[in-house]
């Protein structure tokens, strides 16, 4: 499927194949027209001797070349069946200016002390996001903590982009991944196991109604003792014009190998040549007998299986079986020390297993130490029963055996006075050095959990530091903001005042001030020609006054002042030469409680200009806590 845009010059081309084996698959009509409809291939047959180079072929064609071997020789194996393959080739150029600045957008991840950048391509619908660690120290850490909330919040609520002169190096990533496990993960797993895989929707003819009527089920666990034969009771029956064209064993060993060991073919009956060969006997048409289990397997899977021709269709079905064979009394030391919680110390362990029950396992093992105590332990994981030693450990041999009570599916000696035992010789010094080793692997261990607590610690406290810095600058914008508001929402006083004409006063008498221009807040009494504070606060206060009378005093002179009954916060002193009329002015700042006055008094016997005489004053701020 190719998509594209010439008007956001853009490239996207998908692709889809499915190649199959027609040796062992033959699909349907219906299936192929399905395949083509949806994803606009046909089916692909594999290409043997060389199936790689048709499958590496279509990939490179369908990516433009950037993939031009995506399958090394021998990846497709004689047991492939199906090969589905997707490829998507994305082509865009970014946009930038003629002098090449780009639209950059970028923001801080705070959490991964990275930056996030966004480069739109041309037509801003796809972009590239790349994650910049603040040091090349922080990458591995910012690889270990990428999750898909942080991708989220990375790409989400980008701010507004400015242009930049990005200078970014070519590079290329390539990347290999099986995705058999991710898509197990997803629930796709049936298809990926040789059980449960039903490909049949996809073959061209219904499967035949033979049907299985032996008592073993696929799957099914066969347990056979050591040196004992076990047997395969696999059985079938066919419907008319059903012919079994041949039937075959093979044998997996404990690395997923498979080798054929025997085939009935025509119906006769042949092993085919492999170690074992001369333990197999066929006893019926479908039945295999396998003599004298080899020692020590533990696990070994027979598959079965069984070929129908109905012409002109051709039918594979299988079943298998795992046969458990224990391994008799096995007491070994393990290689690694262990930590007992209970102790809080390391211990070198032993174990004992190579038995098989087919009820629920035994209650305890008997162990004999060197000393000849004996202990009894219930420790039992996985068939083996665990010992911890005790510490400082004691070398000689160790014994374990089970008790007679068991029942006789323990695959033991049947005429023994218990049902078997096994030893084990413990060096003292080598399971002391052992103990070190393991006590020094579990100091590094908590060293470097230590190095990266304390790393984690560092960038805790600087992430703190800034936080702190920031709470700082928060608060103390807030406080700022706070004491604005409360600015806003305290009362303000803001008066001025002047005499409507020039009276004669006497020395200490108040001056007259009716002629009110501004008196916010009400705090200035005309008549009085008081000021009266109205609440608690600091308040500015300024008074002009000017002599209208000739003096005979010449020099300088206080000619009023700003008072209340006990107190004088400034006085207006003017200079009096040759009986000129003289002007002054005073300020004062002060705090006045709630009801306590100020105002304007004569400081001697004259008249006072109505002109250039005034009282004026405001508040400049109230009694208010400041409290965060």
């Amino acid at each position: 499927m190719l998509t594209s845009g010439s008007d956001l010059n853009i490239t996207i081309d998908l692709a889809n194949a499915l190649f199959y084996d027609p040796r062992q698959l033959r699909v349907s009509d219906s299936y192929s027209q399905n395949f083509s409809q949806y994803y606009g291939e046909t089916l692909r047959e594999i290409q043997r001797p060389d199936p790689e180079r048709e499958v590496n072929s279509w990939v490179n064609r369908t990516t433009r070349g950037s993939i031009p071997e995506l399958l090394e020789t021998g990846t497709i194996t004689e047991e492939t069946t199906l090969l589905l393959i997707n490829t998507m080739f994305f082509e865009q150029h970014p946009g930038a200016n003629n002098d090449g600045r780009r639209a950059l957008l970028h923001k801080v991840l705070r959490s991964t002390e990275s930056t996030v950048l966004e480069l739109p391509y041309k037509g801003d619908r796809f972009s590239l996001f790349l994650i910049v660690p603040d040091s090349t120290q922080e990458l591995s850490i910012l690889e270990d903590t990428l999750s898909g909330q942080l991708l989220e919040e990375a790409v989400t609520d980008m701010p507004s982009p400015t242009r930049y002169l990005l200078t970014l190096p070519k590079f290329e990533v390539r990347v290999h991944r099986k995705l058999t496990e991710y898509l197990k993960t997803l629930g796709l797993s049936s298809l990926f196991d040789i059980h449960t895989a039903d490909l049949l929707p996809m073959m061209q003819h219904p499967v035949p109604g033979h049907l299985w009527v032996s008592d073993l089920q696929d799957g099914a666990d066969v347990y056979a003792c050591l040196g004992e034969g076990v047997q395969f009771p696999w059985d079938y029956s066919v419907q008319d014009g059903e012919v079994v064209q041949d039937i075959k064993w093979y044998y997996y060993s404990g690395d997923s190998s498979r080798r054929g060991i025997a085939a009935v073919v025509e119906g006769d009956f042949f092993p085919l040549r492999t170690s074992f060969s001369d333990r197999i006997h066929h006893v019926r048409r479908q039945d295999l007998h396998y003599r004298h289990s080899p020692l020590r397997t533990v696990a070994n899977s027979l598959w079965w299986s069984l070929f129908f021709m109905d012409p002109p269709s051709l039918v594979t079905t299988c079943r298998h079986s795992l046969v458990r064979i224990p391994l008799g009394l096995w007491a070994q030391e393990e290689q690694v020390a262990v930590y007992d919680n209970k102790t809080g110390q390391m211990h070198v362990q032993l174990s004992c297993s190579g038995y098989f029950i087919t009820g629920h396992p035994p209650l305890y093992m008997e162990w004999t130490l060197p000393s000849g105590e004996k202990l009894l332990t219930s420790n039992h994981i996985n068939n083996s029963f665990l010992l911890n030693l005790p510490n400082p450990v004691k070398g000689g041999n160790y014994t374990c055996r089970l008790s007679p009570q068991l029942p006789p599916m323990s695959c033991l000696p049947h005429n023994a006075t218990l049902f078997g035992s096994s030893s084990v010789s413990v060096d003292e010094v080598r399971a002391r050095l052992t103990l070190i080793e393991a006590e020094q692997e579990v100091l590094r261990r908590e060293r470097v959990q230590i190095d990266r607590l304390t790393d984690d610690n560092r960038k805790l406290k600087k992430m703190v530091d800034s936080l702190q810095n920031e709470l700082e600058n928060n608060t103390n914008s807030l406080v700022q903001l706070r004491d604005y508001f409360k600015e806003l929402d305290n009362p303000r006083v803001i008066f001025d005042a002047r005499p409507s004409a020039s009276y004669y006063y006497k020395k200490g008498q108040p001056v007259r001030l009716e002629h009110v221009i501004t008196n916010e807040g009400n705090a200035f009494n005309e008549t009085t020609g008081e000021f009266t504070a109205p609440f608690n606060g600091t308040y500015f206060f300024m008074i002009t006054a000017q002599v209208t009378e000739s003096v005979r005093l010449i020099g300088a002179q206080d000619i009023a002042a700003l008072c209340d009954n006990t107190t004088c916060f400034c006085y207006v002193r003017a200079t009096i030469m040759n009986q000129q009329y003289s002007l002054g002015t005073c300020q004062a700042a002060v705090h006045r409680s709630q009801g306590q006055q100020a105002w304007l008094r004569s400081e001697e016997t004259w008249y006072l200009s109505s002109v250039y005489t005034s009282f004026t004053g405001f508040s400049l701020r109230s009694d208010v806590e400041t409290e965060l």
